[in-house]
C-alpha cells in the first residue's frame, strides 16, 4: 500500500540488481585468480610407479576452494545482517513518522477543543459585560445607582476569570499551530485583556459616580449650613444695633463668632471637595472669605462698643458695611445650586475614563471580529 513514508522503504530482494551482480563478479574473479595461482606455482607430481595408489586432486587446490566458499558465506552473512539493520531502521523511522503524524492530529484536535472552551468562557463573561456596557452609556443615572453598585462588587470575579482566559490562551501559543489558529488564539488573548481594560474603566466610572452622588449631597448640606450661618450673622448684627446693655451686645458678639465658625467650616469642606475631586469651587470660596472678612469687622465693632470706644466701633462698622456689600455682589454671581457645580465637575472628570473605556471596547470589538471569522461566524 502506498503511503506518506514510501520513500523510506528499501527493497530487501536484489536479484539481478547492480549490487548483487557486483558481488557475483568479485566472487568469479577471486576464484579465477586462485586457479591461475595454483597453475603457476604448484610443482609437477612425480610419476607414480605401477601398482602405487594416489588420491584424486591435491591439497593446495582443496584449500583454495574452501577459502572461496568461506569468504562467500561471510559476504552472505554480512549482506543478511545489513538487510536486517536496514529493516530495523526503516521500521523505526516509519514508527516515528506515524507517531508524529498522529500526535500532530491529536494536538490540533486538543487545540480546537481548548479554543472552543475559551470562546465559551468569554461568552459567559459577556453576559454581564453587556449590562455594564449599557450602564456606561449614562454612568450618572441616579435610577441605576443600585445596579452599578451590584456590578461593581462582582467585577473582581470577572477580572479573575478574564486573567485566566488570557493565561490559557498564551499557553496555547506554545503548541504547534497553523497560521490561522495562531492568529485566532492571539486575538482570544487580546479579547480577554481588552475586556479587562473595559472592566477597569467601568469600575473607575462607577466609583466616581457613587462619589459624585455622595459629594453632591455633601456640598448641598454644607451650603445649607452657610445659609444658616449667614442668617445667624444678620440676626446677631441687627440685635447688636438695637442693644442697650452690655449683656445684649455680648450675646450678639457670641452669635457673630458662631457664624464666622460656620463660614470657616464651610470653606474647609468645599476646599476638600475641590482638591480631592478636582471640582472648581473658587467662586464659592471667594464669597465665603468675604463673608468672614465682613463678620470679623462686625465682631470688632461689638468689642469696641463693649470697651466704650465709639470711634473704633464706627470705623469697624464702616469696614463691615463695605465688605458685606462686596459679599452680596459675589453671592449674586453664584449659581443657584452648588450641587449642580459639583455634579458638572464630576461629569468633566469622568470624560477621560469614558474615553479609556471606549478605546478598550473598540479593541475588543476588533479582536472579536477576527475570532468570529476564524470560527466561520
Amino acid at each position: 500500500m502506498a503511503g506518506s513514508f514510501d520513500f523510506l522503504h528499501i527493497k530487501r530482494r536484489t536479484a539481478g540488481s547492480s549490487n548483487e551482480l557486483s558481488f557475483d563478479v568479485l566472487e568469479h574473479k577471486s576464484a579465477e585468480a586462485d586457479g591461475k595461482t595454483r597453475s603457476a606455482k604448484a610443482p609437477k607430481a612425480p610419476k607414480a610407479s605401477k601398482g602405487t595408489f594416489h588420491g584424486v586432486g591435491n591439497s593446495s587446490t582443496l584449500s583454495g576452494q574452501a577459502e572461496v566458499e568461506k569468504r562467500k558465506r561471510a559476504r552472505q552473512n554480512r549482506r543478511v545482517q545489513l538487510y536486517a539493520f536496514v529493516a530495523v531502521v526503516v521500521v523505526a523511522l516509519v514508527t516515528v513518522g506515524v507517531y508524529a503524524g498522529m500526535r500532530f492530529q491529536e494536538d490540533q484536535a486538543n487545540v480546537a477543543a481548548r479554543v472552543g472552551d475559551l470562546v465559551e468562557r468569554l461568552s459567559s463573561v459577556d453576559e454581564t459585560l453587556l449590562e455594564i456596557d449599557e450602564m456606561m452609556a449614562d454612568p450618572f443615572n441616579a435610577d441605576q445607582a443600585e445596579r452599578r453598585a451590584a456590578q461593581l462588587s462582582g467585577m473582581p470575579k470577572l477580572t479573575t476569570e478574564l486573567n485566566r482566559v488570557s493565561v490559557d490562551a498564551q499557553s496555547l501559543l506554545t503548541l504547534p499551530l497553523d497560521e490561522q489558529t495562531e492568529v485566532a488564539v492571539g486575538q482570544l488573548n487580546t479579547a480577554a485583556q481588552t475586556r479587562n481594560a473595559m472592566l477597569t474603566a467601568a469600575a473607575d466610572a462607577f466609583r466616581l459616580s457613587a462619589e459624585s452622588s455622595a459629594q453632591v449631597e455633601r456640598a448641598n448640606t454644607v451650603w445649607n449650613g452657610v445659609l444658616n450661618a449667614d442668617q445667624l450673622a444678620r440676626d446677631a448684627i441687627a440685635a447688636s444695633n438695637k442693644a442697650t446693655t452690655q449683656e445684649a451686645t455680648s450675646q450678639s458678639l457670641d452669635d457673630i463668632r458662631t457664624a464666622i465658625d460656620g463660614f470657616e467650616y464651610a470653606r474647609g469642606e468645599l476646599a476638600d471637595i475641590s482638591v480631592t475631586y478636582g471640582v472648581d469651587l473658587s467662586a464659592q470660596d471667594a464669597y465665603l472669605a468675604k463673608k468672614v472678612e465682613a463678620l470679623e469687622q462686625a465682631a470688632v465693632t461689638s468689642e469696641a462698643l463693649l470697651a466704650g470706644d465709639r470711634d473704633a466701633a464706627k470705623a469697624a462698622s464702616d469696614a463691615y458695611n463695605t465688605a458685606d456689600e462686596q459679599a452680596v455682589a459675589l453671592a449674586a454671581a453664584l449659581p443657584a445650586s452648588i450641587g449642580d457645580i459639583v455634579q458638572n465637575g464630576f461629569t468633566r472628570n469622568i470624560a477621560s475614563i469614558e474615553n479609556r473605556y471606549q478605546e478598550a471596547r473598540d479593541r475588543a470589538v476588533a479582536a472579536d471580529s477576527v475570532i468570529r471569522e476564524y470560527l466561520g461566524g
